[in-house]
């Protein structure tokens, strides 16, 4: 996982393996208030009476440190079940969205103490559902994640309220430091201890391995048939969503590969896109034999 550096000056303190922030929480514009830091009125009464103020942060903590409750974003499947298995192997108690729209209404629904985000999105990306967000006065911290980012993003990213971001493929464990920063929490020594599943290397499980492998074929007949039909936006959802999987689990190669095609589709080159999807699925069966349980 590549920190990403946006904006903001990164804290000499941070480690480079740790996503740098977009926003300086300490210097965010304060948000219209709201009740219990962040928290809807018609929820806040979930919190009266087991709930304490940050006062440094400005996110409540529970009295008796439950489980942050967090928020995942990602039109992929793959990705959100990727993503969902490690966060709840860290301690989260972890719920999931598919795009923004549904994202805002889980929100209007519930409360939660962070939300993450894929930046890349249909119907609404990342960083408009952290503009949204923000407008309502929500406060808690949002982290976004993408196969890759350029400048523009970055800027993006830090004009929406985006407090981090993070490359693929995840390092959770500095998710988890990142997080506990923002909201003001430490890590207890047998936490501290505790091993996320690591999906970078060896036999992927089988849900996961087989939602890949579903994935992969679909995305594929539909890439061949945008470019029978020259609709080179389909193609190139296709490739990125592609991308995001495999470098979700550590196939930088595979991952390298995809955004080559990715820029190839961007340049509406279709008989080198064709060539190159030659081979190119040749390569990714062996991935995913390879990384087969079986």
């Amino acid at each position: 996982m590549d920190a990403i550096a946006v904006v903001q000056r990164r804290p000499e303190n941070t480690r480079s393996s740790d996503a740098v922030h977009c926003r300086d929480p300490r210097t965010r514009e304060a948000p219209p208030r709201r009740t219990n830091a962040g928290i809807a009125p018609r929820h806040a009464a979930r919190c009266e009476g087991r709930c304490v103020m940050n006062a440094g942060s400005g996110h409540h903590l529970p009295g008796d440190k439950p489980a942050l409750r967090v928020l995942v974003v990602d039109d992929h499947p793959i990705g959100r079940l990727l993503l969902q298995g490690q966060l709840k192997s860290l301690g989260y108690d972890v719920e999931l969205a598919e795009e923004g729209n549904a994202a805002l209404q889980r929100f209007a629904e519930a409360h939660y103490d962070v939300v993450m985000t894929d930046l890349n999105m249909p119907v609404m990306d990342g960083c408009t559902l952290a503009r949204s967000l923000r407008s309502q006065g929500v406060a808690v911290p949002i982290l976004a994640f993408t196969a890759t980012a350029n400048d523009a993003e970055r800027k993006g990213c830090a004009a929406a309220g985006i407090d981090a971001l993070f490359t693929k493929p995840l390092s959770i464990e500095a998710v988890d430091a990142t997080v506990r920063r923002l909201i003001g929490r430490t890590a207890t020594p047998d936490r501290l201890a505790a091993k996320s599943n690591d999906l970078t290397h060896g036999p992927l499980p089988a849900k996961v391995h087989t939602l890949l492998q579903q994935g992969f074929h679909q995305s594929m007949q539909a890439i061949e048939e945008a470019l029978g039909k020259g609709d080179m936006q389909v193609v190139r959802d296709h490739l990125h969503s592609l991308r995001g999987s495999f470098a979700m689990i550590g196939e930088t190669e595979t991952a390298d590969r995809l955004g080559q095609m990715e820029e190839q589709a961007v340049a509406s080159s279709r008989e080198a896109l064709r060539s190159a999807m030659r081979g190119f699925a040749e390569h990714a069966l062996s991935v995913l034999r390879r990384r087969s349980a079986t």
